[in-house]
């Protein structure tokens, strides 16, 4: 998270949060999922997958306006 303030912005507080800022995404793996039980069933595919993460911005103004 990267947090950046500011308490002078035209006589108000202002900040900023900026998460997931070095993160591009996450990748899993599965390696294998069966038919039915492990013990008997067959494997049907392995998966692999790229959870993408994306940046959420928050800004925030306080004070008496």
């Amino acid at each position: 998270m990267l947090f950046i303030e500011h308490k002078d912005f035209f006589g108000l507080t202002a900040n900023l949060q900026v998460f997931n800022f070095d993160e591009n995404g996450k990748e899993i793996s599965r390696s294998m999922v069966y038919e039915g039980p492990r013990t008997a069933g067959k494997v049907m595919f392995n998966e692999n997958r790229k959870l993408l993460q994306v940046k959420i911005f928050r800004f925030q103004v306080t004070g008496n306006f």
